[in-house]
């Protein structure tokens, strides 16, 4: 992207990183929802920066997880959703660490979400991210699970 030994071309850098997410290149799936979002080589366009960022996100991309949580907050590219963005927040927050100044950022987006929902809204988000846990342990979770098979 930034031309180390050669001419910046985001344009080509772009085209590098679709070829190599078509492989299933994670790092790739993210950095092209990076492109997108505010259009650097590509056209900006939210709708491919939500894609990019969702396909990165299930392949347990961390840091996917803030940006999908700010395009459900505001709507940009997805149907605005106070309920998505609570889940990707919460998501985001769990991921962080403790002495992070990220974490508090995701739990007040959490916690502004929480407070768009009904009681009924909250519930369902909350088992939602319950979810996603059972199917994507975070790294910390992974880490405690090699520990304890030793």
């Amino acid at each position: 992207i930034r031309g180390a030994g050669v001419p910046e071309n985001r344009a080509q850098a772009a085209a590098w990183f679709h070829g190599a997410a078509g492989q299933g290149d994670v790092g790739a799936e993210f950095i092209l929802g990076l492109l997108y979002h505010p259009g650097h080589g590509v056209p900006q366009d939210y709708a491919q920066a939500a894609i990019w960022f969702h396909r990165a996100a299930h392949h347990d991309k961390h840091e996917a997880l803030q940006y999908l949580g700010e395009l459900y907050m505001f709507g940009l590219g997805v149907p605005q959703d106070y309920m998505q963005a609570y889940l990707w927040f919460d998501l985001a927050a769990a991921g962080a660490r403790g002495e992070d100044l990220q974490l508090q950022e995701f739990i007040k987006a959490r916690d502004y979400a929480a407070a768009k929902l009904s009681a009924a809204g909250l519930q369902s988000a909350q088992q939602r991210s319950e979810a996603w846990f059972s199917t994507h342990p975070t790294k910390q979770q992974r880490l405690s699970s090699l520990k304890e098979d030793r």
